[in-house]
Formats: structure tokens, C-alpha cells, sequence
């Protein structure tokens, strides 16, 4: 995580660090959605899958540091500040990812990225006891006092194009948990601004 740390930090620092020709700018900003689990969280009473379990806010930023030619990394890192909330208001849960893919600028300004990070579930809470229903009753369950991170390495792909301008769309994949077996993907969609 502290590789993750300062690469990211050499790249904001980085004066003019954009990839081949210009093409890409050497910093930039973005708002859009994290769509967590997808097609493995329950969404009916039955059991079944939804698409996504949880569709939350997300903003972030990234830099460009060119490496070669037309690949260069992208260290950026994604928050959601409103997070969401645990069962019955027991806790609020955010997420924080740090990335450093390697990215590829192709032609027509379309931009392809993977490489490694770590993705950070942040769970707050107060506190207390909280009623809960627990099959056909209910029961007492703990709420977290104080705030806990539990981090999990993961490795991302990605997509952007050039809209207009310095404004980008682009959808990333997260993939991790494949250590225990089971690996789980959530989605970003996001819209950069470039300086």
C-alpha cells in the first residue's frame, strides 16, 4: 500500500506528466458510480441476483506519468463519500480504492488500463446494540464502535474515451477475493475532467 502511496503522490507532483502526444492530461477529477458485486448479491426474497447489490456515488482522481511511447501508469484512487448504510442504521460503510495500472493510449483517444490495487471497506459506527430481525424474531446485535478498515488487494481493467475536450467517460472492473475461491467484480463508471 505505501508503493500504491507514492507512486500515486510522484504522479500529482509531476509536472506536465501527461502520456504520448499530449493526449492525455497529466491530472484529473471525476464523479461517477461504483456498482458493487455484480450479479452476486441477493436482490429477491427468493435468492436470485440482481446486477449490481449496491450503486454508490463516487468521486476521484488519477494522473498521467508516461513510461514509453504510448504507455504510461494511471495511479488514481476512488471515494465514496456518502458510503451507505449497514442494516438497520447500525453502521455507515465507504469505500476507498488506490490503483496503479499501466495504461495504453490507442488511437482516436480511446485509453486501456489494468494493473493492481487495493480496495478499503470503512465501516463507522456509534456503538450501542441494535434490534435486528433474525429469522422468524429478532435479536440484539452490536453495532462497530469506532471505525474499522479492512483492505483487499484486487487488480482493475478499464476503458476511457476523449468526449470532448478534456472530458472523458470510462468504465473500470474491479476483480478480487479470488484467494478464497470466489472472486467478486464491481463496475465503475466514471466522467474525468483533465488539467
Amino acid at each position: 500500500m505505501r508503493l500504491a502511496v507514492v507512486v500515486l503522490a510522484v504522479g500529482l507532483l509531476s509536472p506536465g506528466a501527461a502520456m504520448a502526444k499530449g493526449e492525455l492530461p497529466g491530472f484529473s477529477v471525476s464523479a461517477g458510480l461504483l456498482g458493487r458485486q455484480v450479479l452476486s448479491t441477493a436482490a429477491d426474497d427468493d435468492g436470485s441476483s440482481g446486477m449490481f447489490g449496491t450503486l454508490l456515488p463516487a468521486l476521484g482522481f488519477s494522473a498521467s506519468v508516461s513510461l514509453s511511447g504510448s504507455f504510461g501508469l494511471r495511479p488514481s484512487a476512488l471515494y465514496t463519500p456518502l458510503g451507505r448504510t449497514a442494516a438497520n442504521d447500525s453502521a455507515s460503510v465507504r469505500f476507498l480504492s488506490l490503483e496503479i495500472p499501466v495504461g495504453y493510449l490507442g488511437g482516436g483517444g480511446l485509453d486501456w488500463h489494468a494493473g493492481p490495487g487495493v480496495l478499503m471497506t470503512i465501516i463507522s459506527g456509534e456503538g450501542g446494540l441494535v434490534e435486528i430481525e433474525n429469522g422468524t424474531g429478532t435479536a440484539d446485535f452490536a453495532r462497530p464502535g469506532g471505525t474499522s478498515t479492512s483492505t483487499v488487494l484486487m487488480m482493475t481493467a478499464g476503458v476511457s474515451t476523449r468526449i470532448t475536450g478534456n472530458w472523458r467517460a470510462g468504465v473500470d472492473g474491479w476483480i478480487y477475493g479470488l484467494a478464497g475461491g470466489r472472486g467478486t467484480v464491481d463496475l465503475v463508471a466514471r466522467l474525468n475532467l483533465g488539467f
